[in-house]
């Protein structure tokens, strides 16, 4: 996702912390029987918090950080899977990853994001312990790691982040990337497609005072897709579409392989392998699809802020 998408996503994730989990399912998409009671009271103090203590500022720049600050993107923001069926196994990939009795590779160099989002979910926990215990660390710095790690959870939505297609071979050579480079994806598509939504998102995002204007493409009237990626709280459909999964305790960071793995699959619908990579587009990607991926990203990223 670009700048603006990310700052939307995370501001709507706290617009609709405490109300989503109506909607709480569990790690296998069942509705969810636990008592939502102790689970919302913690919401809205973590909604408070955020909302008071990060203010518009620290969104701004905490959910876009990863890229332009710490510029992690090669290593923590994709995990790039493929399945023998679409590209043929090789020696050099990683460890199969198992979802739903089905085997997932993941490319030599294909990226850790679950890792880092279970490493970061700890440090967040860990320094919310300090904090009660020694007070050195001050709430907006908690705060913005909050931020901070809605990043990588939306980032595991994007499907080229998940799919091995978007990193084809450099050279005709190259023996570490399986498969015929012919099935790859255009190295442009990725751009395209994340620009897409950003036209979409940003007009929204600027006219509900959430980003600010900064140059004369986020003063864009709204696009045809735009209303598919809006979500408004007070909207009956919207806060129905933001399921967020009740993670238990230690099951983190099978929550977000499971993620990057559906992410994969999503991937696979909407550029199928059958079909020759030169017909891959950005049209591909309907609007309805534009809203599930919003929608999925902004419970996935409550669903690891509650875990926390």
């Amino acid at each position: 996702m670009k700048h603006n998408t990310h700052i939307y996503i995370a501001s709507k994730a706290i617009e609709l912390l405490r109300d989503s989990l109506d909607n709480l399912v569990t790690m296998t998409g069942q509705s969810s029987q636990a008592d939502k009671r102790p689970l919302k009271a913690k919401a809205k103090l973590l909604q408070r918090l955020l909302l008071s203590h990060a203010g518009a500022g620290a969104i701004l720049e905490a959910s876009w950080a990863p890229d332009d600050i710490l510029n992690d993107k090669v290593r923590f923001h994709t995990f790039k899977l493929y399945t023998p069926a679409i590209l043929p196994e090789r020696a050099e990939a990683y460890r199969a990853q198992t979802y739903k009795n089905k085997k997932y590779y993941r490319g030599a160099g294909g990226g850790g994001l679950p890792y880092k989002v279970d490493h970061l979910a700890a440090l967040i926990s860990d320094l919310q312990k300090l904090r009660a215990y020694n007070d050195n660390f001050s709430v907006r710095e908690l705060t913005y790691l909050y931020l901070l790690i809605s990043h990588y959870v939306v980032d595991a939505h994007v499907p080229m982040h998940c799919d091995l297609r978007d990193d084809p071979p450099t050279t005709k050579t190259q023996k570490t990337k399986p498969g015929p480079a012919a099935r790859y994806f255009k190295k442009s598509l990725h751009g395209q497609v994340e620009a897409m939504w950003d036209r979409a998102a940003t007009p929204v995002a600027v006219a509900e005072g959430i980003v600010v204007a900064e140059t004369y493409k986020d003063q864009r009237a709204p696009n045809a897709l735009s209303p598919h990626v809006t979500f408004n709280p007070t909207r009956r459909a919207d806060r129905a579409k933001i399921r967020p999964v009740l993670i238990p305790d230690g099951a983190l960071m099978e929550f977000m392989i499971n993620r990057c793995v559906a992410s994969y699959e999503r991937s696979l619908a909407i550029w199928p392998p059958n079909k020759p990579a030169s017909s891959y587009a950005t049209a591909n990607v309907t609007p309805d699809v534009s809203n599930e991926i919003f929608a999925d990203s902004i419970a996935a990223v409550i669903s690891v802020w509650m875990s926390i």
